[in-house]
């Protein structure tokens, strides 16, 4: 990932996110609260207008946490939907990617992040040779746009 000055600043907002969640107790209501969030940041993301006018420590931020969060919420679903989480996170930073509006440092933060989301399909699909196959082909297809 880029490293900033704001980057320690950013987990330390997405830790205390983390920490006002921890004082809910039911642990429904936390993934609610938690799923609500990441809904509202991938609005954000998807919305170009947005992107295009916020701050690059604000985007970071919201990448940050949105990758954060999304991992959170695959981790401890159910294994068949841990792959829809996965995936959901895949097409929110491949958009950001192809946007001709995105900013070279904020692609590069997304092209990181989308590493960690493939690593992540890498375990679930295992012995599974058609999703290693489709796996690899997205793999290539993100390696050839950074060279573009």
């Amino acid at each position: 990932m880029i490293k900033t000055r704001s980057a320690t600043s950013n987990r330390d907002a997405i830790e205390t996110k983390r920490i006002q969640l921890k004082g809910i107790d039911n642990l429904e209501e936390q993934q609610r609260v938690e799923q609500k969030r990441f809904q509202h940041l991938e609005s954000q993301l998807s919305n170009m207008e947005q992107v295009a006018d916020a701050p690059c420590s604000d985007l970071e931020r919201w990448i940050d946490e949105y990758l954060e969060i999304g991992l959170n919420l695959a981790s401890i679903d159910q294994p068949n939907r841990q792959r829809l989480w996965l995936g959901r996170i895949q097409k929110t930073f491949r958009g950001l990617i192809a946007q001709q509006a995105t900013l070279s440092a904020t692609r590069q933060l997304c092209q990181d992040c989308l590493a960690q989301v493939m690593f992540a399909l890498t375990h679930l699909t295992g012995d599974n040779l058609r999703q290693r196959s489709l796996l690899a082909y997205h793999q290539n297809a993100v390696s050839c746009r950074q060279i573009h």
